[in-house]
């Protein structure tokens, strides 16, 4: 095994050239122990850094997991990601009155938690309009304990999102590639409790 301060030059002649040859400009770094050891990734990060890739996305702040697999697409999905998204948001900030800079600014994430906009990143927009969707229903619909189950419903393009909401979410999306917590969507394929 080599040695990862050893690696670098090579590494870095390496992606030298891929970012030159191909235009890449974002990278994602996923190493097998860094969810509890992240040293070799922060080095790549820094020697990512130095080459001026524009986007460096590491696994270990992206998503804190032993499994490589879901750690790996989660920070690849968030390095292709962001960069739109960052593009997007400054493009809609750039419509108003000091790029709202005296505004305080929150996005919903995909666990319908809220995250200022300097803080949101790719993965955890995915599943943000459906989780939006789900908190707006539940904050409207729901009145009561005594209030009946509310159910959202919410059909896109490619996908089709059913929720349900009884004064507190009842499950939690396990199974997607990009692992993200869901702790108020149920998708309908994976729906195992019946609507009374």
């Amino acid at each position: 095994m080599t040695p990862i301060a050893s690696a670098l030059p090579s590494l870095s002649d390496q992606l030298s050239l891929l970012k030159k040859s191909v235009n890449i400009d974002s990278v994602s770094i996923v190493l097998l122990h860094s969810f509890i050891y992240p040293d070799h990734e922060l080095q790549l990060q820094k020697l990512c850094a130095d080459l001026d890739f524009s986007q460096i996305t590491v696994s270990h702040l992206t998503q804190q997991s032993i499994k490589i697999v879901n750690r790996g697409q989660t920070t690849t999905a968030s390095s292709y990601l962001t960069p739109s998204i960052t593009e997007y948001l400054k493009s809609f900030r750039a419509g108003f009155d000091a790029n709202l800079s005296k505004i305080p600014i929150t996005f919903m994430k995909s666990d319908g938690g809220l995250t200022p906009i300097s803080s949101f990143e790719g993965h955890q927009a995915i599943l943000s309009g459906p989780a939006g969707g789900f908190v707006g229903y539940a904050k409207t619909s729901f009145r009561t304990p005594t209030s009946p189950p509310c159910i959202g419903f919410d059909m896109g393009g490619t996908s089709t999102d059913v929720s349900r909401y009884v004064g507190a979410s009842e499950a939690s999306l396990a199974h997607l590639r990009v692992r993200e917590t869901v702790n108020h969507l149920i998708k309908t394929r994976r729906q195992r409790h019946a609507v009374p």
